[in-house]
């Protein structure tokens, strides 16, 4: 007959159970602080971003902050990057310069790169255990519904300057 041991740890004292609140509220407080920096500067932190992905990558980066945010408001990407946009390399060969990049959705740039989309692939999942495995699993469009009324229409919508005069969305 097997015997289950249990440890049995002190508890917290009151000091250490106020210190790991006082180290909780500051972790929250950083993210917060961050969080403020990067809607006030979103073209420097898309670019901090992109050179922290790129060094993870190995991948070489050829253009300068000044080229990188031009490009930026040219092609609205520090909006658009959390809408689901990547910045992609034309020729995967070459490192990151203003000749060789373009704006795709996350998903044409894996379809792009042979790999299936993470989108893709946790939508397959859920299909395929739903339905029976000979489905083909095809993403199906959001459904307008009671709590989302606009779920096909993107939330991101580019300054009405761009649109030109007196055209309106609704």
């Amino acid at each position: 007959m097997a015997k289950f041991f249990t440890l049995h740890f002190p508890a917290p004292t009151k000091s250490e159970r106020q210190y790991a609140r006082e180290l909780a509220h500051k972790r929250k407080l950083r993210r917060e602080k961050q969080a403020r920096w990067r809607a006030r500067h979103p073209v420097t932190a898309a670019w901090h971003t992109h050179l922290w992905n790129a060094k993870q990558k190995g991948h070489e980066v050829q253009w300068t902050f000044e080229e990188f945010s031009q490009w930026c408001w040219e092609t609205g990407y520090h909006f658009l990057r959390s809408e689901g946009y990547a910045i992609d390399r034309i020729e995967s060969s070459e490192g990151y310069c203003l000749s060789n990049v373009q704006l795709l959705t996350k998903a044409e740039n894996d379809y792009k790169g042979g790999l299936e989309s993470h989108y893709t692939s946790a939508y397959s999942s859920l299909k395929m255990k739903k339905g029976s495995h000979h489905e083909s699993p095809q993403r199906q469009p959001a459904k307008p519904t009671r709590n989302r009324p606009l779920a096909c229409i993107p939330t991101f919508w580019p300054h009405p300057a761009l649109f030109g005069a007196g055209i309106r969305i609704f």
